[in-house]
């Protein structure tokens, strides 16, 4: 017995040693994967940008047309309506790209994992292990052996398969988000000599009548949004797609009348105004500068203040 002793002694000495390793932390520690990673956040971050930039003016513009209503000169709703389009396409074009992308990403770099996992942890026994709870936080973990994740990661960047991958990765041509707006006639209120922005003018005195109308939108459109993106038929979609076009009417006749009555109460206060300075031809701009504005001088910052001092106008908001 005691004569078997070191020839077990020497198996045992053989024997693999446990390893383990988790697909979410090889990746960075392969320089194609940041080389990848990196380029694709990039890109995908300048589109974002230029998304968040647009944002704002969009809101402006869907929230002026609905104000103005009746009062929109010719072309106005068309072109806001086109502007919408053009938006909401580039916006689907752009995020099925990154769906795809993000797709071929988690197999691009799954298949060069498998590829070269045997060969680069030769000598461990491995299992998949990621810490979780506390001590994921902790930057600790409960698993037995050796982390192998490093030794993937480094042997992913000798596959040549993935070599070509990343290239073509980098490569890709991406889809653009770009909206070019243009120049719009200024809404009448007592002409169109000078117009003030309508943002700035409904920030000043009617924010709050508007945030009730959208809020009251909202909680309509909350109560179909599961069954508009995840409905189970087709009648069920259908279902909400027309309660949102109804909810959408009723949101545009709330705001028309907020809007009719505030341009009437404007009107009669910048009538009253021309007597304190105020320009005897003024319109509203419904149209925001990133999109092109309007064309005609700005009396934005001079006129406001007359307004919001106008205390019969403050009395006919209330």
């Amino acid at each position: 017995m005691l004569a078997a002793l070191p020839l077990l002694l020497s198996v045992a000495s053989f024997a693999d040693e446990p390893g383990y390793y988790h697909p979410d932390f090889v990746g960075p520690h392969s320089e194609l994967f940041r080389k990848a990673s990196g380029h694709v956040g990039e890109r995908f971050g300048a589109i974002e940008a230029e998304m968040a930039k647009a944002s704002p003016d969009l809101v402006a513009l869907d929230e002026a047309t609905a104000l103005c209503a009746q009062r929109a000169p010719d072309g106005f709703m068309t072109y806001a309506a086109e502007l919408r389009r053009e938006s909401n396409g580039q916006t689907a074009r752009v995020q099925a790209f990154v769906d795809t992308l993000v797709d071929d990403f988690e197999y691009t770099f799954g298949g060069a994992m498998e590829r070269v996992l045997e060969a680069a942890t030769v000598g461990y026994t491995l299992t998949l292990c990621k810490g979780q709870g506390i001590h994921a936080l902790l930057g600790r973990n409960q698993c037995v052996g050796t982390d192998v994740a490093a030794l993937i990661g480094k042997a992913m960047d000798s596959d040549s398969e993935l070599m070509i991958d990343v290239d073509e990765i980098v490569a890709l041509s991406w889809p653009e988000f770009a909206l070019e707006g243009r120049s719009q006639p200024v809404v009448p209120i007592t002409g169109v000599g000078a117009y003030v922005e309508l943002t700035a003018l409904t920030d000043a005195l009617i924010r709050l009548p508007i945030a009730e109308a959208k809020a009251r939108h909202a909680n309509a459109m909350e109560d179909i949004e599961a069954d508009l993106e995840e409905g189970e038929t087709q009648a069920v979609r259908d279902d909400a797609l027309e309660k949102a076009e109804d909810y959408r009417e009723i949101y545009e006749k709330d705001m028309a009348e907020i809007g009719e009555s505030f341009f009437v109460a404007v009107q009669a206060s910048l009538t009253r105004l021309q007597k304190k300075g105020a320009p005897a031809a003024v319109g509203v701009c419904a149209n925001p500068k990133g999109l092109g504005g309007c064309n005609g001088e700005d009396v934005t910052e001079s006129v406001i203040p007359l307004l919001q001092a106008d205390k019969k106008l403050l009395k006919a908001l209330q």
